[in-house]
């Protein structure tokens, strides 16, 4: 297609020109994708025609992004990213491996360290932490979101019973303020607003939380990890078979979404 080659002539004339890699390509520029080399990449282009750009930054273990800015995780630090790719605001993570979510604008960033029990939350600016001292709840959270300007909604999931729940937590005080089954998920479940998302027998189900509606994609994979690479696209990653998609969860002219396009495989090269 014109687009595709077009990308990709531009692309490659601005890696002779060694521009910086989120200024390099004047398309659409998709999202943020951190493959399975840790490597950070830009995508560009449109659903289902793909510029993967040059990349950027190396060994970074978590992120997730939205149209305003994201969090990642690097060499120890939890980082605060604004649109421009620069740093807001950093926080040791003191050795921990934290999950992370952004939603609509930085204010709502929010990452849980699990080995410290503590929840760090942005107010757009910078970065505050609560340590959760309830014990009460139990299960690994697999996904969480900033509902509130000081609550939280944390997704549980029973390794053991595959079950999921979800706990609200406040921000102020760390407290549990409630705990409920999360009707319809199972196992390793993934949430970008009022919908659910999680993968069952080679197939991404997407469950509307509104009105338990359930629509499947096929995905022939076993295994997938889900990030948020921009406001309105999910990056998913099987980990066994190395292959890669992204998820756009609106924008398309028509239909009943979202829409799942595989991803091509990252340049090679070291971070410019």
């Amino acid at each position: 297609m014109k687009i595709c080659r077009f990308l990709v002539l531009f692309a490659s004339l601005c890696l002779s020109l060694r521009l910086p890699a989120w200024s390099q390509v004047t398309a659409p520029r998709l999202g943020l994708v951190r493959y399975g080399d840790g490597g950070v990449y830009p995508i560009y282009g449109v659903a289902g025609n793909y510029v993967v750009g040059p990349r950027f930054l190396d060994s970074v273990d978590r992120l997730s992004f939205s149209q305003s800015g994201g969090l990642l995780v690097r060499q120890g630090a939890l980082l605060l990213i604004d649109s421009n790719l620069q740093t807001v605001a950093s926080f040791d993570t003191g050795g921990d491996t934290p999950t992370v979510a952004v939603g609509k604008d930085l204010g709502s960033a929010i990452a849980w360290l699990p080995a410290r029990h503590l929840l760090v939350y942005s107010n757009g600016t910078a970065l505050r932490s609560v340590t959760v001292a309830d014990s009460t709840w139990n299960g690994q959270v697999i996904d969480l979101e900033k509902s509130s300007l000081d609550s939280a909604s944390l997704l549980l999931l029973n390794s053991e019973m595959g079950s999921v729940e979800e706990a609200r937590l406040s921000l102020t005080s760390g407290a549990v303020l409630s705990i409920s089954s999360l009707a319809g998920a199972a196992g390793r479940v993934f949430r970008q607003g009022d919908t659910l998302f999680c993968l069952n027998l080679e197939k991404l189900n997407v469950t509307s939380m509104g009105t338990g509606a359930i629509r499947s994609i096929p995905i022939r994979v076993q295994d997938l990890t889900f990030e948020r690479v921009s406001s309105n696209a999910i990056h998913l990653h099987s980990p066994s078979s190395g292959r890669d998609w992204l998820l756009h969860t609106s924008g398309e002219k028509a239909g009943d979404g979202p829409w799942l396009y595989e991803l091509p495989p990252p340049p090679s090269g070291a971070a410019q």
